[in-house]
């Protein structure tokens, strides 16, 4: 008896194991590589791909014998921190601003010289500062000023972590963060009322789009 499929949904997980194969550009179905942990699917493939990528299942398909539902090893994993939802990308990234501080300073300088926070939160500030206007790139080391930001924001981590901070911050106010923004959600909340069709704003993008 022939197998039947069904295509697979745009965001359903792309599974080896259930028989699921994709269509290539000749029109040929061949068995699919990705596992259920790559967490593929076909839109994302699609967009990868700049085309339109089909994937279809065998109806009623069950996994292998030999394929447990689980491997023993991830039971524990699943406990530990999930370092594989941190993009490498921005790690090779803050590893190279980092590396631009330990040739000025010597790497890891701050666990043993400590380091102060209103430092740290004003390099943050003014890198976010920077790109929010639209510099995208700090001229002096050539990287992302949000890729500087974020090594600023590591670094003052760390220390904390390590008990080797000053905290330099300004006695804690009285008005809180949420009473803020409990506030200003009345406030918002009236000016919609007033202006239920708010013009919308400029961007840069859209300037630039225009030309």
């Amino acid at each position: 008896m022939p197998v039947e499929y069904r295509e697979l949904g745009l965001h359903e997980v792309i599974d080896w194991a259930k028989g699921d194969q994709h269509c290539s550009q000749s029109g040929e179905w061949n068995n699919t590589v990705y596992f259920d942990g790559d967490r593929m699917t076909p839109f994302k493939e699609s967009q990868s791909a700049g085309r339109d990528i089909k994937y279809r299942r065998p109806v009623g398909a069950s996994k292998p014998e030999h394929v447990k539902d689980s491997n023993p090893k991830d039971a524990i994993g699943s406990t530990k921190p999930p370092v594989s939802n941190v993009p490498l990308s921005v790690i090779s990234e803050v590893g190279m601003a980092l590396a631009e501080g330990a040739w000025k300073y010597g790497s890891s300088n701050w666990r043993v010289i400590g380091v102060r926070a209103s430092v740290y939160w004003d390099a943050a500030f003014r890198h976010i500062k920077a790109w929010w206007e639209g510099e995208d790139t700090d001229p002096d080391s050539q990287l992302s000023h949000i890729t500087k930001a974020i090594s600023a924001l590591v670094v003052l981590r760390d220390a904390m972590i390590q008990e080797n901070w000053n905290d330099d911050r300004p006695p804690r106010s009285k008005q809180t963060p949420a009473m803020v923004s409990e506030q200003y959600k009345q406030m918002l909340e009236r000016l919609k009322s007033l202006q239920p069709d708010p013009v919308e704003g400029y961007t840069q993008k859209g300037i630039d789009d225009a030309k």
